[in-house]
């Protein structure tokens, strides 16, 4: 290489020139080091691709996480409270916006957008960069169950037993049913072209995408106030008559039932066989949808309830009840693990990202806590009770909360 002509004078080297033997050797070693280097690409490719993937457990850092989604109640049809999409290490506050009334509904997120329900009787949908407001649609009542977006459309139940589609876009009416019962139930897709939501007037629905026809309804004995879950074919829903029902979906048939001896608020999480449902009597069980058994139950706690849904994560199960506590199960036995106690009563369910456990509290906190041992990683004082869920898509955490701020999280700048 040669230096600059006013250090080196044109025509000099900062170095001698080399005899010709000495030339032809660091040749051949070059050549040399080139086929060993042509033999272990194979190699030296994986190791880099490995080194660029986050471990079994562990936590993405910076901004790679995967952009998942969540367009429905608990993220997914199976009804886990999983997120497909990772946070960064340091979580800060990215927008905060009012609402204008209270926030019970847990917000969908999904193609740069979030949509929730206010207690004013309106469905929102904001940017997800900056928290502007897309459009605002108008019902007939409380809105406090979470919308479903698939298909460029969203799905959601209010107060007043009215099930809406509104375009996604541009917040248009696409079609509206009646029931007989408010809607608490957040919709679940069932295929493509059909969605399924419970109703207080203690019916199962399964609803044309496309029209609004029911393709089926199902009797119960009491309010559903869950979203069912949908796995394998079949959805599993339960609620205020203390049963747990199978049914098929193709046929809207019920295929078999097991009894829970308890009311139920709790959406079912089906992981395989196997369905995880807290009670509002203070129970945690856990059901064999294939025997149709029960294969444990526990009470956790002393005279609490829980109204909030579980989150299944590999052999983990995370709850939350009204005495204030996160409690950890073991998913194959409930034997506990670890609990973590906060300063209000949890309505907020529990959402398990990647080695980490997001939850929100009445005392007004927004929480992080480890999944390995339930120590806490981190905490927001949002200033309001939160009873709705935290969603978790795109990269970001979006929560409302009683006092109507909409509040988004990501990485810190």
């Amino acid at each position: 290489m040669r230096y600059d002509d006013d250090i080196i004078p044109e025509g000099h080297w900062l170095d001698p020139p080399k005899p010709r033997a000495w030339r032809w050797g660091r040749l051949g070693a070059v050549l040399v080091l080139l086929v060993i280097a042509g033999l272990l690409a194979p190699q030296i490719v994986a190791l880099w691709r490995l080194s660029r993937t986050p471990l079994p457990g562990g936590e993405p850092t910076g901004t790679e996480f995967p952009p998942g989604p969540w367009p429905m109640f608990r993220g997914n049809p199976a009804c886990t409270g999983v997120a497909a999409s990772g946070l960064p290490d340091k979580l800060g506050l990215v927008w905060q916006v009012e609402a204008g009334d209270a926030v019970a509904s847990t917000a969908a997120i999904i193609d740069g957008a979030v949509y929730l329900g206010t207690d004013g009787g309106q469905v929102l949908s904001l940017d997800l960069a900056d928290g502007s407001r897309r459009w605002a649609f108008d019902t007939e009542d409380v809105v406090s169950a979470s919308p479903l977006v698939i298909g460029g459309r969203v799905f959601v139940g209010d107060g007043s037993g009215r099930i809406y589609a509104i375009d996604a876009a541009n917040g248009i009416r696409l079609w509206v049913r009646e029931t007989g019962g408010a809607i608490k139930s957040s919709a679940t897709p069932a295929g493509s072209d059909a969605i399924l939501v419970g109703s207080y007037d203690a019916r199962l629905y399964c609803l044309s995408v496309a029209t609004g026809e029911p393709r089926w309804t199902l009797e119960t004995e009491s309010f559903v106030h869950c979203a069912p879950s949908v796995a394998q074919g079949q959805a599993t829903v339960a609620g205020c008559d203390r049963v747990l029902r199978i049914i098929d979906i193709a046929r809207g048939e019920q295929t078999g039932q097991v009894d829970i001896e308890s009311y139920v608020a709790a959406s079912p999480a089906r992981v395989g066989d196997r369905v995880y449902l807290p009670t509002m009597g203070g129970t945690v069980v856990c059901i064999d949808v294939a025997a149709r058994s029960v294969l444990w139950e526990e009470e956790p706690g002393e005279e609490t309830e829980f109204f909030a849904s579980a989150a299944v994560s590999g052999d983990r199960l995370i709850i939350a009840g009204h005495d204030g506590v996160v409690r950890c199960l073991a998913a194959d036995d409930g034997h506990e693990l670890w609990q973590f106690t906060t300063g209000g009563l949890i309505d907020s369910s529990p959402v398990v990202v990647a080695s980490r456990v997001f939850v929100g509290s009445g005392d007004g906190n927004l929480y992080a806590l480890h999944l390995a041992d339930g120590t806490e990683a981190w905490r927001f004082p949002v200033g309001a009770p939160l009873s709705a869920s935290p969603a978790v898509g795109q990269g970001r955490l979006v929560i409302g909360s009683e006092d109507g701020a909409i509040t988004c999280f990501g990485p810190t700048r």
